[in-house]
């Protein structure tokens, strides 16, 4: 055994292939994100970049489904546009494209947030930077100097509360949205080990009273199970801190044996050996054996056709046979 057992819970509510996603928060989210997309589902991944901190995560979604005129939050440095409440992923060179890189991305985070059955949470710290201008906490630096910036730590009642708002506003958009909740597993040791692990409490026990008050809402241990289960440094990249693609894959089986449907959980099985069928490279591509193969692959998928959209892998399809 080179794990500590640890029984996850079956989720209160379940996630279908069918559903909309919604993933929003620290890198982690993202590592989610492309295990949900790469088994087709219909995921939106930090639509406005990595953001660590929840009350900027919060503020991000309040800002898509109640848009206002956020102009006086965009700062130049170094002949770059930024926003404040935006990873740099979404900087330009021109303060126009800027405003209409957020405008386009609020409106298409607010089209699936109305049509999304569930929402993923991924904050990874405490600590927040509030620029001395106004005072108000910011999702990136954007290197800025630290100097313009004061470092503090959240409180449990000021992420809570700023939760309780932003779900309440963005389930009068939804009503029927579920929210995971995911602690980052990614220590932030920048700030320091010791702030790290404070961080990291301020968070655990804000994600306890969220869950506690809200019916919809449901915590997955991607944090423990990397922190206390796998725990062995073979589980991490060579910095040491972000988890490896081993890491990942047992995070991703352990969500899904608790959040999938029955239906998703055979069509991920069937969908994995289809996609090592198609990445399938032929020494001989004309072969009659293998035109017939990239036919049954082709049958196979037409069958779920209703389920998910297999349009991209039939044209992959369609340009290896001889006689399309």
């Amino acid at each position: 055994m080179f794990v500590l057992p640890f029984e996850i819970s079956q989720a209160p509510f379940s996630l279908s292939i069918r559903d909309h996603v919604i993933l929003m928060g620290s890198c982690f989210s993202e590592n989610i994100g492309a295990k949900l997309t790469g088994h087709k589902f219909r995921a939106l991944i930090n639509p406005f970049g990595v953001i660590y901190n929840p009350i900027s995560i919060f503020k991000t979604l309040q800002q898509s489904v109640n848009p206002q005129p956020q102009e006086d939050r965009i700062v130049e440095a170094d002949q770059i546009y930024h926003h404040w409440d935006t990873h740099s992923d979404l900087s330009d060179p021109s303060r126009e494209t800027l405003i209409l890189k957020l405008k386009k991305q609020r409106e298409l985070t607010r089209t699936i947030l109305s049509q999304a059955s569930t929402l993923v949470l991924s904050p990874g710290t405490s600590w927040v930077y509030r620029h001395h201008s106004d005072h108000s906490i910011v999702a990136n630096c954007h290197k800025v100097p630290q100097k313009e910036f004061t470092k503090s730590l959240l409180t449990v009642d000021q992420i809570t509360q700023s939760y309780s708002e932003t779900i309440s506003l963005v389930r009068s958009l939804n009503p029927q949205l579920n929210v995971v909740v995911t602690i980052s597993p990614v220590r932030h040791v920048r700030d320091g080990l010791i702030e790290n692990n404070q961080s990291k409490a301020i968070l655990i026990e804000a994600v306890r009273q969220i869950i506690a008050n809200d019916t919809k809402a449901s915590y997955f241990p991607s944090y423990e199970i990397l922190i206390d289960v796998l725990r062995d440094y073979r589980f991490y990249k060579e910095d040491m801190i972000h988890p490896n693609d081993q890491a990942i894959d047992y995070i991703w089986e352990k969500f899904g044996q608790s959040y999938f449907d029955r239906e998703t959980q055979n069509f991920i099985k069937e969908w994995g050996k289809l996609a090592k069928s198609m990445n399938h490279r032929p020494f001989h591509p004309e072969t009659a054996a293998h035109q017939s193969f990239l036919k049954s692959t082709a049958k196979k998928l037409q069958s779920l056709a209703d389920v998910v959209d297999i349009e991209e892998e039939l044209k992959a399809i369609k340009k290896q046979l001889l006689d399309s």
